[in-house]
């Protein structure tokens, strides 16, 4: 097998060797942090991980995951909708579908945005996430409303594949935890 020593062990390269100061070889590469200033790694050779650094990715992980169930759970309304023949009447009296599922839509993505929003405040004001900074601010509304129209767009998706509420409660469930 090309690539591998005597002992079946695979052979390291010059240009993939780790020197003291990065990667040696054809291509000298040296590893910084993200942040100005930031050691890429610390004496022992571990990574430092910031405790805000921590706390963001818990805070967007479990944001995402509660937005997905709350999606869910308001795109049921849609199901309940058409059991009380509400949607009937509505297509009837001249909207059309498509201003119906925008309108449903556009107003389960703000709530999901409220949730959001919320949610980070939250996270900043109690555990110190850095948030309150122009770039932090800027990136997280953009976040927040790219995660919450695609939230939104899921659950309608999945309330469309159900029959009713239970099913869609029961079908969210194993999708939602299995994408997480």
């Amino acid at each position: 097998e090309a690539g591998r020593g005597g002992d079946g062990e695979a052979s390291t390269t010059p240009a993939i060797r780790e020197s003291s100061g990065g990667f040696s070889g054809m291509v000298s590469v040296k590893a910084t942090g993200a942040r100005e200033g930031e050691a890429a790694t610390t004496q022992n050779g571990e990574r430092p991980v910031s405790k805000s650094s921590i706390i963001a990715y818990y805070a967007a992980g479990i944001g995402v995951m509660f937005l997905l169930f709350s999606m869910a759970g308001a795109s049921g309304f849609l199901l309940e909708q058409e059991e009380m023949g509400a949607l009937e009447r509505l297509l009837t009296a001249n909207v059309g579908m498509t201003w119906l599922l925008a309108g449903s839509w556009l107003f389960f993505a703000l709530i999901g945005m409220a949730q959001l929003t919320i949610m980070f405040v939250f996270a900043a004001l109690v555990f110190d996430l850095e948030l309150f900074t122009p770039n932090h601010l800027v990136g997280c509304a953009v976040m927040i409303a790219i995660t919450a129209l695609a939230g939104a767009a899921f659950a309608m998706i999945l309330a469309t594949l159900a029959r009713s509420r239970a099913q869609l409660a029961g079908m969210s469930t194993i999708i939602i935890l299995i994408m997480s």
